[in-house]
């Protein structure tokens, strides 16, 4: 009711009859009486005022949003300051034309008019751009976010959604967290794990997947207590024993250690080897304690033996100290086709190194792939990747300095003219 129709009202009772008392013998006068009805007139008027501009109505909102859950953002009929909504209010947003398709959420923000609402609860569906959002209750304990909603998961009080599912599941015989597979074991974890502090183990079997590749750290049977197996599909591929032996694909035959059939340590002369474990099967690398290195050694003589020290460079399968660049060692040379035309063409580019183990930062240079568009000879390939001839970029840049040479020569010669 109105202040208006209130009073209204109370003048059509006061024409139509003559209530006891306002009839100017006894009681109040009916001039007294409209004062009473003015004076609640003014405090009806008051109290709607305040509610009014207080947003105890509620906002409207014209913006296009489809129904949905997530963010919302409204531009609302009212500011902020002119409102009683504020962050962490839970409201309805209803739908004008159609109060059954409306939203209910969160306030997050309402800064001006712009109102941000994290949906977590939709009922129909469809964009509309016509709202009514008032405030609604906070969401019972129903369906899949209360306490009975799924079965054995521990329940969490969340702020925008009342209870909801935790990661933690228990079955009763075993816990698992972001699962729900457990199988027989009594802690599941599903995803990485970080401990920050000491994990004891008790039982010497501590670490084991008895399914497929496996870890055992203890051994899988007490007999194999204070050692480090790696499986491969149910077999023992590498062995760590506590008296220090190692083990590779289940062999030992001291004084080596072998990796299948080949020996890959002699204790005997303190020497790193590659070969045969029979004598008379030739070592195909050996580093000696001497410091010299021999790369297969056969019953013909070695290969390389003692490389030395030194600054080593490989050019065309040859090894030496400085860049092979004698005349005698070449064969084919032709003048370069290409010029500035093509180093016009190039894109310099800075990169780092997917791999960058050494920490070599940021790199600069060119793309093979860019450049092979280019000058094709002067990128190799190789197994799945492409490499650079960066030195022939320097040879072609000395070319397009020397045509750029003979271009300013050119202008001089017709400016003197």
């Amino acid at each position: 009711m109105t202040p208006e129709e209130f009073e209204s009202g109370v003048n059509n009772i006061l024409d139509s009859t003559k209530p006891k008392g306002i009839d100017g013998s006894k009681g109040i006068t009916k001039a007294i009486f409209k004062q009473i009805v003015a004076f609640f007139k003014s405090l009806l008027t008051e109290t709607i005022n305040i509610a009014s501009s207080a947003g105890y109505k509620g906002l409207t909102s014209v913006t296009s949003i489809t129904i949905g859950t997530g963010s919302k953002t409204f531009t609302t009929n009212k500011a902020s300051t002119s409102s009683a909504f504020i962050a962490g209010l839970r409201v309805r947003v209803i739908n004008t034309t159609t109060p059954t398709n409306y939203m209910e959420g969160v306030i997050t923000s309402f800064t001006s008019t712009t109102l941000i609402v994290i949906v977590d609860y939709v009922a129909g569906s469809g964009t509309y751009a016509i709202w009514e959002i008032a405030v609604a209750g906070q969401k019972g304990l129903d369906g899949s976010n209360s306490v009975g909603g799924t079965q054995n998961f521990l329940q969490k009080l969340n702020s925008a959604l009342g209870f909801v599912n935790s990661l933690i599941y228990d079955n009763g015989t075993g816990v698992g967290v972001n699962t729900t597979s457990i199988g027989s074991h009594k802690f599941t974890v599903e995803g990485d794990t970080n401990v920050n502090g000491i994990l004891y183990i008790t039982e010497w079997q501590a670490f084991a997947n008895t399914v497929g590749s496996i870890l055992g750290i203890g051994g899988l049977v007490a007999s194999q207590f204070s050692q480090i197996d790696f499986y491969t599909n149910g077999v023992i591929s590498y062995k760590v024993k506590s008296a220090g032996q190692v083990e590779f694909q289940n062999y030992i035959d001291s004084p080596y250690y072998k990796m299948g059939s080949w020996k890959i340590l002699d204790f005997v002369s303190n020497t790193l080897k590659l070969g045969g474990i029979n004598p008379s099967e030739w070592t195909a690398v050996e580093i000696h304690t001497s410091g010299s290195v021999r790369v297969r050694i056969t019953a013909s003589g070695v290969e390389i033996n003692s490389l030395g020290t030194g600054t080593v460079y490989s050019n065309s399968g040859i090894l030496t100290n400085t860049n092979p660049s004698d005349k005698k060692l070449k064969k084919g040379i032709n003048p370069i086709a290409y010029g500035l035309n093509e180093i016009l063409q190039l894109t310099p580019v800075t990169y780092f190194w997917k791999e960058d183990k050494i920490e070599q930062g940021i790199q600069f240079g060119f793309i093979a792939q860019d450049v092979k568009e280019i000058m094709p000879d002067l990128v190799k390939e190789g197994e799945g990747y492409l490499g650079l001839d960066k030195e022939a970029i320097y040879t072609v840049l000395v070319k397009a300095i020397q045509e750029l040479k003979a271009d300013v020569d050119s202008l001089r010669s017709e400016i003197n003219r």
